[in-house]
């Protein structure tokens, strides 16, 4: 029997793949923030975006260069979902 040559190697067909993979994954990411629907629109912060520089009771975070306790984010939080439920 006799092995046939193949063009490429499994390590460089595998490195390949790996950098085409990671190259179409960054392709999808946008850079900047989706642009908000109306001028005096207002984003709701959410604490996952922000910084924890206190914790106590309550945890207090930076958002955007504002501070907020945690209460302040989830009173925002139920306000938006007010507003969203009732069709404003």
């Amino acid at each position: 029997m006799t092995r046939t040559e193949r063009p490429f190697s499994w390590p460089v067909l595998m490195l390949s793949a790996l950098m085409i993979a990671s190259l179409a994954g960054c392709g999808a990411m946008s850079s900047s923030p989706p642009a908000a629907s109306g001028a005096s629109a207002k984003q709701v912060p959410n604490f996952q975006d922000c910084l924890i520089y206190n914790v106590s009771s309550p945890t207090k975070y930076v958002c955007s260069g504002k501070s907020y306790t945690t209460f302040q984010l989830a009173k925002a939080r139920m306000e938006e979902e007010k507003k969203y439920n009732s069709g404003k």
